[in-house]
C-alpha cells in the first residue's frame, strides 16, 4: 500500500452511505468511483485510477439515494493510496453555499452510518 498526500487537517464528521457512487468531471474526461465515506468537508473515493495531487474536480454523486444532495461539488485531490489494484482518492471539497452545507449535513446525518 503506498501512500501520497497534500495536506492534512482536522476531519469532519466522516458517513459511509453504502452504495453511493459518483462520477469526477476532470474537464477533459469523466472517471466514476464508488464513495467510501463522504463529509461536510470532503469526500474519499475508490477509483479504477490514480489521479495526481491537487487535481480541481466536479464532483457529481449519484442520486438514486436523495435529491437531497448537491448536484455537484467542486473539489481538489488531496491523497491518493493504492489499494490493491484500484486507488483510494481523497477530496477537499471547496465551501459549500450555507444551504447547501445545510442541506449536506442533514442528509448526511439522516442517511449516512458515523464512521470512526
Amino acid at each position: 500500500m503506498s501512500f501520497t498526500t497534500s495536506a492534512s487537517h482536522p476531519r469532519a464528521p466522516r458517513y459511509s452511505l453504502p452504495g453511493l457512487t459518483a462520477v469526477l468531471d476532470l474537464g477533459t474526461e469523466f472517471r466514476a468511483g464508488l464513495v467510501v465515506d463522504i463529509s461536510a468537508t470532503g469526500c474519499l473515493l475508490r477509483t479504477q485510477s490514480a489521479l495526481p495531487l491537487e487535481t480541481r474536480v466536479t464532483v457529481i454523486p449519484n442520486h438514486r439515494f436523495d435529491a437531497r444532495l448537491p448536484l455537484e461539488m467542486h473539489a481538489r485531490v488531496v491523497r491518493v493510496r493504492t489499494v490493491g489494484d484500484e486507488f483510494d482518492v481523497a477530496l477537499e471539497l471547496d465551501a459549500l453555499q450555507s444551504a447547501e452545507q445545510e442541506r449536506l449535513q442533514t442528509f448526511l446525518a439522516g442517511n449516512g452510518a458515523a464512521r470512526r
